[in-house]
C-alpha cells in the first residue's frame, strides 16, 4: 500500500537522493544532460520508472520555452 502512495507522488530530488544514495546534483545533470556515470544513470532510470516518475524527455519538453526577444541597451547621455 505504501509503494502505490508513492507511485501517485511527486518526488522531490532531495527524496530521490535519499532513495538512491545519489546526490542532488548529479540528479541535477542527469536531467540536464550533463556526465553522469553509466552506472547512476542505470540507477536513476530504475527509480524513474518504478517509481513512475517523468522522464528526461518529458521535462525537457516541459521545461523548454523560447522566447522570441530582442533587448537594446541604450546609454542615457
Amino acid at each position: 500500500m505504501k509503494e502505490n502512495n508513492l507511485k501517485n507522488k511527486k518526488l522531490t530530488y532531495s527524496e530521490i537522493s535519499q532513495i538512491s544514495g545519489i546526490s542532488i546534483a548529479s540528479i541535477s545533470r542527469y536531467y540536464r544532460d550533463g556526465y553522469l556515470s553509466k552506472e547512476k544513470k542505470l540507477i536513476l532510470e530504475k527509480i524513474i520508472s518504478d517509481y513512475g516518475l517523468e522522464t528526461k524527455d518529458h521535462f525537457k519538453l516541459t521545461k523548454t520555452v523560447n522566447y522570441n526577444l530582442i533587448f537594446a541597451l541604450i546609454p542615457q547621455w
